[in-house]
């Protein structure tokens, strides 16, 4: 009885490197992992001129550890085009693999002869993780001075109604409340908020 394989769908890539002697290593290497190169490019500048890129499953950037045009490039690249980017460099120091992920790479794949795989997949894991976190820090910052407007804002509205005074004045007796009992302008707008739903 003969059993047939289905052959894992190939994807297809562009390669970003400069013509050397470990193109057809590099070229070998990617397809028999499944990759096909559909196009290649000296350099990041050049993709915009790149008819295969919409249909391309990823980028391959080929880097060294001195490659500043590189880093250069990567830094905003995803984002402009809308696809993943593996960067594939000889050099597994956890401050270059930092500085890949952090120009935009998504991935790192290191290459060379003293090169540590499982050290470098290990950075690009923690600096990937921190990229996120600083992104979600970000966000989680601008929500809470979102709420803390919200909030302000209530306690000036809270103020006026009962004062008879403007915003600006009802804002500054905000400011002054703050700075005598030595808190924040949220947790004082927090307290008119309680007062005025204790008493109604």
């Amino acid at each position: 009885m003969y059993v047939w394989l289905k052959e894992p769908q190939r994807l297809k890539a562009i390669l970003i490197a400069r013509q050397d002697d470990r193109d057809a290593f590099l070229e070998a290497l990617l397809f028999d992992k499944g990759l096909t190169v559909v196009d290649r490019i000296a350099s990041v500048g050049e993709a915009c001129g790149l008819r295969d890129l919409a249909q391309a499953d990823l980028v391959v950037a080929v880097t060294s550890a001195d490659d500043k045009d590189v880093l250069k490039g990567l830094a905003g690249f995803s984002e402009k085009f809308r696809i993943p980017v593996l960067a594939v460099t000889d050099s597994d120091l956890p401050e270059h693999i930092a500085a890949l992920t952090g120009a935009g790479a998504h991935s790192v794949l290191c290459i060379g002869m003293t090169t540590d795989r499982v050290r470098a997949a290990a950075t690009a894991a923690i600096a990937g993780y921190e990229k996120l976190a600083a992104l979600e820090r970000r966000a989680e910052n601008a929500e809470r001075s979102l709420s803390d407007r919200k909030l302000i804002e209530r306690a000036k509205g809270i103020l006026m109604q009962q004062r008879g005074i403007s915003e600006g004045d009802a804002f500054r007796e905000l400011q002054t409340s703050s700075m005598k009992r030595n808190e924040p302008l949220p947790k004082v707008a927090e307290t008119i908020i309680a007062a005025k739903e204790l008493l109604g």
